[in-house]
């Protein structure tokens, strides 16, 4: 029998919640569809570790930031890094060329040092100026102090 769940929130997937004698609800497995693509971090510290990756979609095209680093160096060798699509689907690096990194064979960094952390959005305030559309929440690795760049 199923519990009265009043005004509390609950997440919806067990069957003490959803009584399924009582109810039509029901639990389905989906079956995901198999699609042949990926993007292959292969690329200068990347190979070692990549994380917070975050996909934000601007009036062109989709951007996936994330984070490259090595793990067992100290200090840590941070960077932001970007990818780009214009289907979600398929990825590419841009050339971005911000910062020096002759590791890389496509160098996409956009920012070093700083990211720990990152939520990377758009902004779409029309009255944002265009090279300040992009904005970051991120922790400075080095003074431990969050903020936005």
């Amino acid at each position: 029998m199923a519990e009265y769940v009043g005004k509390r929130r609950e997440v919806m997937w067990s069957d003490f919640l959803i009584d399924t004698q009582e109810t039509t609800a029901d639990f389905k497995l989906c079956n995901p569809e198999k699609k042949d693509f990926y993007f292959e971090f292969d690329s200068g510290i990347e190979t070692m570790s990549i994380s917070f990756l975050h996909v934000l979609k601007d009036d062109i095209n989709y951007k996936m930031y994330y984070i490259a680093y090595n793990p067992y160096k100290k200090p840590l060798d941070l960077y932001c890094a970007v990818i780009e699509s214009d289907d979600g689907i398929n990825w590419k690096r841009p050339h971005v060329d911000i910062y020096n990194r002759p590791e890389l064979s496509v160098n996409n960094v956009v920012m070093e040092g700083i990211c720990d952390n990152m939520f990377v959005f758009y902004d779409t305030n029309p009255n944002c100026p265009k090279s300040e559309k992009y904005k970051a929440l991120v922790k400075d690795y080095i003074k431990g102090e969050n903020g936005l760049i």
